[in-house]
This record gives C-alpha cells, structure tokens and sequence, in this order.
C-alpha cells in the first residue's frame, strides 16, 4: 500500500455532504453527486503486500445512479470521499483521502458509495478512480426505459487450467419466467472478477462482459461459467448480444419473451 493511503474510515456509514453541478443551477437534468458513504472497516490487515482494487458496481434508481466501491483497500485511519463530473456520456468517480496526515499501522478493506442525481436519459460509462489516480474499473448504466431491467449476474469459480489455444465458450439462453444468459467456459484472467451487465436498445439486449477489478492480474488464465438473470422485459420477440470485456462478439440469439 502506497503511503498516499493514509488515515482511517468512518467506523459507522456515515454521509458527507458534497455537491457538484455541471450545469446551471434549478435547470432540468442539474447534474448533483450527493455524498459519500463509507462503511467500517471490513476487515484488517497488517500487511500491505496483496493491494485490493476492489468492486465497481453502477446501479440506476429512477433518474439517479449509485455507484459503490466495494472493498476499497485504504488505511485503517483513512476518511474519504467521492466527488464525479459528468462529461458528456462520460461519470468520471475520483476517491480522495479527507484527512491524509493520519495514519495508522494497519489497512482495511471498506465499502464506499456515492449517489448522483440529475442524470438525463441514455446510457453512460461510469470510470472509477482510487485516491492514488489508479483506475478502479468501468461500468455502464442506463437511465431511462432501460433502466428498469433487473440484472442479476454470477460467476463461477476456475473450472480448469485451459490449454493454450483458445475456445469461445458456449453460449446459451433460456426465459422460464425470467431471461436467464449463460456464457460457459468463458476464458478469463484467473484474478479476474466478470460480471455480464444487459442493457436494453430498442429489440435489442446487449448483454456486456465487465472486468470489475481491471489492476488485479495473476500469470494464468481460467475457464469460467458466467451467467445474468435479466427481469423486466416487455412480451416481445428479441436479438440476444452478448459482448465479451473486449467488446468482441461472443455470439447473437433469438428470444421470445411470452
């Protein structure tokens, strides 16, 4: 852990007023973030040897997003908070150490989340900073009609060592009352946390693959089964797209939702 991490959280959640406005203020769509809450300390460690990037998750709430750091790695003393600025498409989410002259001989891991509120409909790449300018991880979020799916996405732990050359996966799609998206033997970093994120446009469900945890790495890959329930769909006949984290065509199928 980098000495920048100093200083310990908030032992109980607590909210930190701060605000930020893009736009002029009373207008429609004002863009606001609404504060910080930081958890206690997870859990302790005297060693800082294994740094922890941590979760990124976006979830849309009307016309308001909340972004959550899970695990957040810092000094035991650290107090932090959230500030973002919206630029375009575009919520850049930096972390920043409120008190960076305390410091303790231990890290924790802490849960860290903001609430923006003012966003306009559409979809938006959220980008996460750690108090060090590291990237955290991205993640995209749809205000809007599309904001009212419910995703919920599991992955699976390292089935094998994989041999060197590479097979895509296999595809698949069922809808028993939900749309359930499954991407078996999806090849992955073995650090690497994915999570399948869908996104609704027009007859159209983009299902994307996400790395939350991008700064982790480790020298072998993984065979992983993903899998994303998807709630909310209107009856209707859809084109299935499923992405990986490189943005790269897994594969496209045809649903009907009853």
């Amino acid at each position: 852990m980098k000495t920048l991490r100093a200083a310990t959280m908030v032992a109980s959640l607590a909210l930190v007023a701060c605000g930020n406005d893009n736009t002029e203020p009373g207008q429609p769509g004002s863009f606001q973030v609404l504060g910080t809450a930081q958890s206690a300390c997870k859990a302790e460690s005297k060693s800082d040897a294994s740094p922890s990037f941590g979760t990124l998750k976006a979830e849309a709430q009307g016309s308001s997003v909340l972004i959550s750091h899970e695990d957040a790695r810092y000094n035991c003393a650290s107090k932090l908070k959230l500030d973002a600025s919206l630029s375009s498409s575009e919520i850049l989410v930096k972390e920043q150490i409120t008190n960076p002259a305390e410091v303790a001989r231990c890290t924790c891991d802490y849960d860290l989340s903001v609430e923006l509120k003012g966003l306009a409909d559409g979809g938006y790449t959220v980008k996460l900073l750690d108090a060090e300018g590291q990237l955290v991880g991205t993640a995209s979020v749809t205000i809007g009609s599309s904001s009212g799916l419910q995703v919920a996405a599991k992955q699976s732990a390292c089935k094998a060592n994989p041999p060197e050359s590479y097979v895509a996966g296999d595809l698949k799609a069922s809808v028993s009352g939900v749309l359930l998206v499954s991407h078996e033997d999806a090849r992955y970093n073995c650090a690497s946390k994915v999570e399948m994120r869908a996104a609704l446009q027009g007859q159209t469900i983009v299902v994307q693959e996400t790395i939350t945890n991008p700064g982790e790495m480790a020298f072998c890959t993984c065979d992983f089964d993903l899998s994303v329930e998807v709630r909310g769909l209107a009856s209707g006949s859809y084109t299935l797209q499923v992405l990986d984290s490189d943005k790269q065509l897994v594969g496209t199928l045809q649903i009907v939702i009853p």
